[in-house]
């Protein structure tokens, strides 16, 4: 948060915090920059848009406050802010892109790419420029860049804030205080979102910087260097480096994980007992939701294949407990903005098989199957024998579905042909379920 009263020492930006800003965000981390609006904290308004200007991160912070010519409701002020609306980032908006919410205080922010905005203003947004009012419909009210591997955020603390008690007399809707949920979503949305690296590639990386200059501030910028050492007389606690057995991983990562880019949580989803796989506790579970969303992983992976749901090799307490994991963890992580997909981790020493014989069927568009709503088509079916590296292939129609379902396949696997064709031993019994961008 930047400071309001740029002329105590204590309450502005020293070099020393630029030199802290820089070294975290080229390491990945995230800087959120809240300035002050409404004409106060100058200087560090000043000294980080040097700072933005250094790391070539194209946003400006403006030095007049954002005002709206059409009085949405009555507020406590008699100078109305525009309210903001989000902005669409790849597939999900950061809060409502239809409904407008209120946002407090904000100056302009002028982006080199209109991709940087995450929020904007209402069309009737002005300025009170020296001479005469200034349109400013749909400024910038928050923003980002890409910085190397971490990022920049750029609001108003009041922006920030907007939800929580303000210093001064609020901006907010005296008779619309329901509006406020809508700036609570887009914040919490924002929150997250800077926890997800992976998400962050909607926005445009910075281009060249400048050379850092601060000679010419309004009021001269401290140059005192960040502090390598503790507070005196400040209690510290240091952190054991030795290892720490019960923290032993039980199994290794999977190697697809390190090659995705993604945060990826690789977790084992059972506990042992009397030697076999048992789903775990509730409340192990609640526990591991809630790191993956305020660690802002984007994708859980665990133990829980669906090879161990073969009834013909697996114990049906293992089974059930196959089943019970991935419903409930499911259940846990539908409300929470975590994404999740099963995934087949394949054993890096398994071969394919060679001579199988697989077995496929699947409905017309009506949702009818051959053989079994009319006994007397077949359609729509098909065997064929695997190769040597225990790949096959079939040629079909795109599957159709029936009301409950989502279009899927169906398949056997035998030891041979002749054992498919005479309903011998069967492998594996399974389906295949299309994907949702194919699907529509």
């Amino acid at each position: 948060m930047l400071g309001r009263e740029p002329e105590a020492p204590s309450d502005a930006l020293t070099a020393g915090d630029l030199a802290l800003l820089t070294e975290w965000v080229h390491k990945g981390g995230v800087v959120v920059l809240g300035y002050d609006a409404d004409g106060e904290g100058y200087l560090d308004r000043w000294t980080a848009n040097r700072w933005l200007e250094f790391v070539g991160a194209g946003i400006s912070i403006g030095d007049r406050l954002l005002e709206d010519t059409v009085v949405r409701a009555t507020t406590t002020t008699g100078r109305p802010q525009p309210w903001a609306e989000a902005r669409t980032l790849g597939d999900e908006p950061l809060g409502s892109v239809f409904d407008a919410f209120p946002l407090e205080r904000n100056d302009v922010l002028a982006t080199r790419d209109s991709a940087q905005l995450l929020a904007m203003t209402s069309p009737h947004a002005f300025v009170r420029a020296p001479r005469t009012p200034a349109a400013r419909g749909r400024a910038g009210v928050v923003a980002a860049v890409r910085i190397g591997t971490g990022l920049v955020v750029v609001a108003s603390r009041h922006a920030l804030g907007a939800v929580g008690p303000q210093f001064r007399s609020t901006t907010a809707p005296v008779q619309q205080l329901d509006a406020l949920t809508q700036t609570r979503a887009f914040l919490v949305a924002l929150a997250r979102w800077t926890r997800r690296p992976a998400e962050w590639a909607h926005v445009p990386p910075a281009g060249r910087g400048m050379p850092l200059t601060l000679a010419q501030a309004p009021v001269p910028v401290e140059p005192l260097p960040p502090a390598l050492t503790p507070p005196v007389a400040v209690d510290t606690i240091a952190l054991p480096l030795g290892h720490d057995a019960k923290l032993a991983r039980v199994a290794g990562a999977p190697d697809w994980m390190r090659q995705q880019g993604m945060r990826v949580l690789w977790a084992s989803l059972f506990a042992t007992r009397d030697g076999r796989r048992a789903a775990r506790s509730t409340a192990s579970l609640d526990s591991l939701v809630a790191l993956l969303d305020a660690g802002g992983f984007n994708l859980l992976a665990g133990d829980a294949g669906p090879e161990s749901t073969d009834s013909l090799h697996t114990y049906w307490e293992e089974r059930l407990a196959v089943r019970r994991v991935w419903a409930d963890a499911v259940k846990r992580l539908q409300p929470t903005s975590v994404a999740w997909i099963p995934v087949l981790d394949l054993d890096k020493g398994a071969v394919g098989l060679a001579g199988a014989a697989v077995y496929i069927w699947h409905c017309d568009r009506d949702g009818n199957y051959s053989l079994y709503s009319d006994p007397n088509q077949n359609y729509l079916r098909g065997v064929q024998v695997t190769d040597d590296t225990g790949n096959v292939t079939f040629t079909s129609i795109f599957p159709g579905c029936y009301s409950g379902r989502w279009p899927h396949i169906h398949f056997e696997v035998y030891p041979s042909l002749d054992e498919a064709t005479s309903g011998g031993t069967k492998l594996k019994t399974s389906q295949l379920a299309l994907p949702e961008a194919a699907c529509k």
